[in-house]
């Protein structure tokens, strides 16, 4: 009877890990695929622009900013006083050297210019007549060298009448470009009163500094290109004509003149401009566009778009840049020629993700921008 007992009980625990067994494995079927592993998480593609990295020939420069001047320049004034009889240039008028500009009133020194021709040719007349008196003895050498004397004083007298009247007639000093008038007919000026700006403005000078470790670049006639605000998209080319022999001990730096043919007037006394010296050796450098640069305190880093198992991927790059120019800077190390480069949407990506480039409205890159004031 015990036997039986046990292996009743046998049974029946036997039975029961059979339905604990089934019931565990119906848990784990149900639960088991929240413990699988999960799936990589994919980012869909991210939209970008790009550019090919590009093979340039750059001209070596020397960038600085300058100040224009004309070659001759002054405000026009006269050396005596008087009233203004006629004005003979409008404003803005271009003249050439010996131009007269304006007439003051000559009337009281031509009455007196009218007596002293006079008293000269009546001195000439009795200096005539001692000479002949002389010969003959009938005149005193003394009397001689007293109407010489006369003779020459009331010439003296008549130069000197004819260079006031003369200085009355205010002229134009060299070939230039007249400012405002500042002057009206029947007004009374004083010596040294302005009248009027004049300005030889073709060509015109540049005047700029530059630091001294760039003395034995620069020589010249070396040429300076210069682009400014008041004409967006033009330059403007001339030479350098001397170069200071002193260094500024203040600043270090030195003084240049270049000059520039201005045959159109457009460049114009007191306008800067920011100006390049271009010098004689060229250099090749492999160019990408500034904003695919991106700038880290660890280095500097672009994306370059490969292909990847399932597209086109981002592949991030350390690279090692150069100079700028306009919306490129130069790659020293890390970029081939012609390689696909991000350059729009490179702050969404990271190593490896998937990218589309689209181009439709990538923005356009320029070695010498101009960009429009508005």
């Amino acid at each position: 009877m015990k036997m039986r007992g046990i292996l009743s009980f046998l049974f029946k625990l036997f039975i029961a890990l059979i339905g604990l067994g089934a019931i565990f494995g119906v848990i784990i079927a149900i639960k088991g695929k929240q413990f699988s592993e999960t799936p990589p998480l994919v980012f869909p593609p991210e939209t970008v622009t790009s550019t090919e990295a590009a093979e340039m020939i750059w001209e070596q420069t020397i960038p600085a900013i300058g100040t224009f001047r004309s070659e001759d320049g002054i405000d026009v004034s006269a050396e005596v006083s008087g009233i203004i009889n006629k004005v003979h240039f409008e404003s803005g008028q271009f003249v050439e050297a010996g131009d007269i500009l304006i007439e003051l009133d000559t009337s009281v020194e031509r009455a007196q210019l009218v007596a002293a021709e006079a008293a000269a040719e009546l001195a000439q007349i009795s200096l005539a007549r001692f000479q002949d008196l002389r010969r003959t003895n009938s005149a005193s050498q003394a009397d001689l060298d007293a109407a010489e004397a006369t003779a020459k004083e009331t010439a003296a007298n008549v130069k000197a009448i004819q260079a006031r009247i003369a200085l009355k007639s205010i002229r134009a000093s060299f070939d230039g470009r007249l400012g405002i008038r500042r002057i009206d007919p029947g007004q009374f000026i004083n010596a040294g009163q302005s009248i009027v700006a004049l300005q030889a403005l073709n060509p015109i000078l540049l005047d700029f500094t530059l630091p001294q470790n760039r003395l034995g670049q620069v020589k010249t006639g070396l040429e300076v290109r210069v682009t400014l605000n008041a004409w967006p998209g033009e330059s403007f080319t001339g030479t350098i004509r001397a170069i200071d022999p002193v260094v500024n001990e203040l600043t270090r730096s030195f003084n240049l003149e270049a000059v520039f043919p201005n045959p159109e007037e457009k460049l114009r006394p007191g306008m800067f401009g920011q100006l390049e010296v271009i010098l004689p050796d060229s250099r090749r450098v492999i160019a990408v566009p500034t904003p695919s640069i991106y700038r880290q305190s660890f280095g500097d880093t672009l994306f370059a778009v490969v292909p990847g198992e399932s597209g086109m991927i981002a592949e991030q790059r350390f690279v090692r840049t150069g100079i700028r120019r306009g919306d490129y800077t130069a790659v020293i190390e890390g970029v081939e020629p012609g390689e696909e480069i991000v350059t729009g949407g490179i702050f969404k990506l990271s190593n490896g993700r998937s990218v589309i480039v689209d181009n439709s409205q990538a923005p356009v890159f320029s070695i010498n921008p101009q960009p429009v004031n508005r």
